[in-house]
């Protein structure tokens, strides 16, 4: 299974998105994951 999310948010944000993606539930243990990768672009 491939799980692709965009999002957007203003950078001073980032901190409580980050907050928010840790309240996130685990993935099930059929489901292997492989990190988390983030890429961040400036902001518009």
């Amino acid at each position: 299974m491939i799980i692709i999310c965009f999002t957007e948010y203003p950078v001073q944000r980032g901190m409580e998105v980050t907050m928010r993606y840790l309240e996130l539930p685990r993935l099930p243990e059929y489901i292997k994951g492989k990190g988390n990768y983030v890429y961040s672009t400036a902001e518009k």
